[in-house]
């Protein structure tokens, strides 16, 4: 009889640890520029054009406060707000501050929510963060949405999407169509990648052995919990948020 069963905890010890490839080259610094912004760039005087470069130099070299300085003199200036804020989220994302940087960003996004770069800045944001994997996979989607195809931003959202997935896991756990969301995305990446890397072999090494561990059909939820000890604490979780779906027993697998 097909019994479906609540949820599949997998011990990720099993795997021999699930490493993850390093974020692609294509992070904030590279954020994808449209017509829209090279518009708005091309309509700087020179005074603003000079305060902007004068920023980005200084952001190059990891003086992040005197290139958020530069970038607000060119506000200040009259410059382009989209294109000076944007540049100083991004001075925050360097330093590994996301929150700030979305505290920049958030009133940019909510009011340009079809600029490509805008949207990029936020959704790297969003990942580095860390604490909602789910909104990082909400945005990196909208993101590559308005990226062109084959574009360096285009291929590494993938990258983002798939470990969001990932992330998630490895935590409350997925269902069987995100689990299928995230081996997808992770593929799209590895087929637009050289496949002499040796990170992207270890990717799809990495991703094989997940894959054989995958639970059959008839499972709610799957989750691969960091080592036995955690098991039970996030088994009772699991019961927690899903009793209401089934009464059949939880299991633990190995």
């Amino acid at each position: 009889m097909f019994t479906r069963t609540l949820v599949v905890m997998t011990v990720l010890a099993a795997l021999g640890g699930c490493g993850k490839k390093q974020a692609p080259e294509a992070s904030g610094a590279s954020a994808p520029q449209g017509d829209s912004i090279q518009a708005r760039l091309a309509a700087l005087d020179p005074q603003q054009t000079a305060a902007l470069d004068l920023g980005n130099e200084l952001m190059a070299q990891g003086r992040m406060e005197e290139a958020r300085a530069a970038f607000r003199r060119g506000i200040e200036a009259g410059g382009d707000p989209l294109i000076f804020q944007a540049q100083v989220a991004l001075t925050y994302i360097e330093e590994d501050r996301p929150a700030e940087a979305k505290r920049v960003l958030a009133p940019m996004v909510r009011d340009y929510p079809r600029e490509a770069g805008i949207n990029w800045y936020w959704a790297i944001a969003t990942f580095t963060q860390g604490d909602d994997p789910r909104g990082a996979i909400k945005a990196f989607v909208h993101a590559k949405s308005l990226i062109p195809e084959g574009s360096p931003q285009h291929v590494a959202a993938d990258w983002f999407i798939g470990d969001a997935y990932r992330q998630l896991l490895t935590t409350e756990g997925l269902l069987q169509a995100d689990i299928d969301r995230m081996f997808a995305a992770y593929q799209r990446f590895i087929d637009a990648s050289p496949p002499e890397d040796p990170e992207i072999q270890q990717l799809v090494i990495q991703l094989e052995l997940i894959r054989a561990q995958r639970p059959p059909p008839n499972v709610a939820r799957w989750a691969l919990v960091p080592d036995p000890a955690a098991a039970e604490e996030a088994l009772m979780k699991f019961m927690e948020v899903d009793d209401e779906d089934s009464g059949d027993e939880p299991v633990i697998g190995d």
